[in-house]
């Protein structure tokens, strides 16, 4: 069986680099964006199984780089898991709004955000 690909999108490389490492550990081949201008050039060339979005960057920020990946049909079935340092319910509400299907906040537990993962790969 081939192994599920997630694209992660995170300004903070520190962070993107802990979150790639964490999932493939778990088995999962993952990628990393810096920004969502990146974030959305590497979904067209590589097709991921999930797309981990922190909402803070600079540039295009990860609920407008949400709304272009769901408004397009070729991109719009991938499920997002929004990540971000801001523990705001409008934040948690809006990120919902834009389709994530979950949403992690800033610093978070590496074996929690591998769980959540699992669980929205297998459809959960």
């Amino acid at each position: 069986m081939a192994k599920k690909k997630i694209l992660v999108v995170d300004d903070d490389r520190n962070t993107a680099c802990l979150v790639k490492y964490k999932l493939e550990k778990s088995g999962y081949v993952a990628t990393v964006a810096l920004d969502g201008e990146e974030g959305l050039e590497r979904v067209a060339k590589q097709k991921p199984d999930l797309i981990i979005l922190d909402i803070m960057m600079p540039g295009l920020d990860g609920i407008a780089t949400a709304l272009k990946l769901k408004g397009k049909q070729e991109t719009s079935s991938i499920p997002l898991l929004m990540l971000t340092a801001i523990k705001e319910a409008d934040e948690m509400i809006l990120a919902g709004h834009v389709g994530a299907l979950g949403y992690l906040t800033k610093p978070f537990e590496p074996a929690a955000l591998v769980k959540r993962v699992n669980e929205l790969i297998r459809g959960e």
